[in-house]
């Protein structure tokens, strides 16, 4: 979130709802209703989820305006990866 406060990348509801979207539809919860069903069962509640969705909205937005940055590290992180199997 400071990261992309200090870009000065503004984060709106358009931004905040599509990256919503994305996790309620990568983890089956599209319907409404079951993304409710789903919040009442682990205890969460329209505040936090809307708190933790701007939060996830400002990491997606600063991954993504530093994808070329990413993708230039990606082969040596992959190397160094490796150290995990040694």
């Amino acid at each position: 979130m400071r990261e992309a406060e200090r870009r000065g990348m503004a984060i709106n509801s358009t931004d905040v709802q599509e990256t919503s979207d994305g996790i309620r539809v990568r983890f089956g919860l599209s319907d409404g209703d079951a993304c409710v069903s789903w919040m009442k069962s682990v205890g969460l509640d329209e505040a936090s989820y809307t708190r933790f969705m701007v939060h996830a909205t400002a990491v997606r937005l600063v991954q993504e305006a530093m994808s070329g940055e990413i993708a230039d590290f990606i082969d040596v992180f992959e190397k160094v990866q490796t150290l995990h199997h040694r």
